[in-house]
């Protein structure tokens, strides 16, 4: 198990990384197997000339004797690349892990100084290309990370930027999530029981409105629900609803809002702060538009620490 110090040598993992680059380098050097039978395939897609001009120049040699060897010598590639393939792959995963426990390091290191301002540079960086690259950083080290930047941001305006980058990408690793997959599954899944129900959502001026979908079948005091806060549910007095709300792409506003079993993919999240009720709501790889005030700060740390969302002001 890592454990946490402050006096790391940023040459040595300067060093450590250099290493991992060319190790990934190196793998990509490796032919894919497809290439080291490509000819094989070309020669049957072209066999409606191909082969009737080999045999007639190997007509010696037998009508079916180089087609036979083909597909021999074909196995033969086949069976010897397979092992290396999954080599490759195991290989291409573990840099993948390497990566995300470097960058857990680095992390670490530069929140022990939230408030400096190439620290705060090199954070977002590293999100950025972490986020890019699909590498999964330990959402504990995100979490302790990005609160530590959090508090710095109460004093530095900088900071805050960086903690907006810590919350979109905790909310990146929710997609790893099974409740995440039982939920797409649900709100894809054709309903057998036609239900009329009604959502309501705010979108920012300017911004698309996201797709909504829904899934599942539970008692009204189940059921998931998105209106305004401080007005009746529009299904109220339904003896049904659906177990799930999707919510996809465009963009949402949080404020005055009351949302309950809902999950929130690829969307832009704005929030000033206002009067909000959410109940297990998860943020799926969303972008975040918070002010740097107490109410939104205590909203991002809510984030920070939890998948399944629970937050309430007003």
């Amino acid at each position: 198990m890592l454990t946490h110090t402050t006096n790391q040598n940023p040459e040595g993992l300067a060093a450590v990384w250099r290493a991992v680059h060319k190790l990934e380098n190196d793998v990509e050097k490796i032919v894919p197997p497809e290439k080291k039978i490509q000819i094989w395939k070309w020669m049957w897609i072209e066999r409606t000339w191909f082969i009737p001009t080999v045999l007639m120049v190997l007509a010696s040699i037998g009508a079916g004797s180089w087609y036979l060897g083909a597909l021999i010598l074909d196995r033969h590639i086949g069976l010897a690349i397979g092992p290396i393939q999954n080599d490759v792959v195991q290989i291409k995963g573990d840099l993948q892990g390497i990566k995300g426990t470097l960058s857990g390091i680095q992390l670490r290191q530069l929140s022990s100084t939230p408030n400096n301002a190439q620290n705060v540079k090199e954070a977002r960086d590293i999100l950025t290309a972490a986020k890019k690259g699909n590498i999964l950083i330990p959402d504990m080290v995100i979490q302790q990370a990005g609160t530590s930047f959090l508090e710095a941001a109460k004093t530095e305006p900088k900071a805050w930027e960086a903690t907006l980058d810590f919350v979109s990408y905790r909310t990146m690793l929710n997609n790893q999530l099974l409740a995440v997959e039982n939920a797409s599954q649900l709100a894809t899944t054709p309903v057998t029981e036609p239900l009329e129900l009604r959502y309501k959502l705010n979108t920012p001026t300017g911004y698309k409105q996201p797709q909504l979908s829904v899934g599942g079948e539970v008692p009204s005091d189940r059921a998931a629900d998105i209106h305004p806060l401080g007005e009746p549910s529009l299904n109220q007095g339904q003896p049904k609803g659906r177990e799930v709300i999707l919510v996809d792409g465009g963009a949402v506003v949080l404020d005055g809002m009351v949302m309950k079993n809902v999950v929130i993919r690829n969307t832009l999240i704005s929030y000033s702060g206002g009067p909000i009720s959410l109940s297990n709501v998860i943020f799926v790889n969303c972008t975040f538009l918070l002010p740097n005030e107490m109410p939104t700060r205590e909203f991002a740390n809510t984030i920070l620490a939890n998948s399944a969302v629970s937050f309430s002001t007003g």
